[in-house]
């Protein structure tokens, strides 16, 4: 007959027993408990066979690791195939950014070379506001209108048909006074033009829209200035239809037409 005391250690041992083989099944770490267990229960057969907990063998330590190995591994590709990702990312967007704005480069170069096109007699000259096409260059020996700045001296007079391409009146249709057509002659400075109508001889005021008409560009002549070949120098006003500043449509920078070369005709 077994005292009451030992029953109650043997049933202990069985249930602790029962914990190491399903621990041991389910390849799970072990309770600590067992590493506390009395050395008469550590010497049991069923502990002896292939235990982990016995004081020769060191196998719930393999155990803990291989777990740890088995949860961390998949931790750690999952964080390199993100960084990946990432700098895969980053990669495209900036050969795309590139891409753009070597393609806008492009764009902004063929609608403002850097060297002006040549312009003839009969050519249409895009100058902003307006389309303007040069017909004949002239010296004329009297005034072109009684309003003329000048009434005495020769005057470089050159005519053409000025249409007015936006769907507003226009006052300057030129541009400012500094923009206006520029004349060039051996080295000669000349005063800016006046415009004036072909039709009336009064200076041109404001241009309706779609609206043609014939004028004339006078530039004053110095009174030693020989007949040459001149350069008449275009300029046009950049139209942006949403401007990136207040967001509307506007009249920006000027930037170079168009460039006439020619020799002045004698005029009546």
């Amino acid at each position: 007959m077994t005292a009451p005391g030992e029953g109650r250690e043997k049933q202990r041992g069985l249930r602790i027993e029962h914990l190491h083989h399903d621990a041991v099944a389910q390849n799970a770490p072990v309770p600590q408990v067992f590493r506390f267990l009395p050395p008469r229960w550590k010497e049991r057969s069923s502990f002896r066979r292939g235990s982990c907990y016995s004081r020769t063998v060191t196998k719930p330590k393999v155990v803990e690791d291989q777990a740890g190995i088995r949860f961390n591994l998949p931790m750690a590709s999952l964080k390199s195939t993100i960084r990946q990702i990432w700098l895969r990312t980053f990669a495209a967007i900036g050969i795309t950014a590139a891409i753009v704005v070597a393609w806008w480069m492009k764009v902004e170069d063929a609608r403002m070379p850097d060297t002006p096109p040549q312009v003839t007699f009969g050519k249409p000259v895009n100058v902003g506001r307006a389309v303007f096409t040069p017909q004949k260059l002239t010296v004329e020996k009297g005034p072109p209108s009684t309003t003329a700045r000048s009434q005495a001296g020769r005057s470089l007079v050159l005519t053409g048909r000025l249409e007015n391409v936006t769907s507003t009146s226009q006052a300057a249709i030129l541009g400012p006074a500094e923009k206006l057509p520029a004349l060039s002659s051996g080295g000669t400075d000349f005063p800016p033009p006046m415009i004036y109508l072909v039709r009336d001889r009064e200076l041109l005021k404001q241009l309706e829209p779609r609206i043609s008409e014939d004028v004339a560009i006078v530039w004053d002549l110095p009174a030693d200035w020989r007949a040459q070949n001149v350069t008449i120098e275009f300029s046009a006003q950049q139209f942006k239809l949403r401007d990136n500043l207040y967001a509307k449509a506007s009249w920006l920078l000027f930037y170079p037409a168009g460039i006439l070369n020619a020799r002045p005709e004698p005029g009546a």
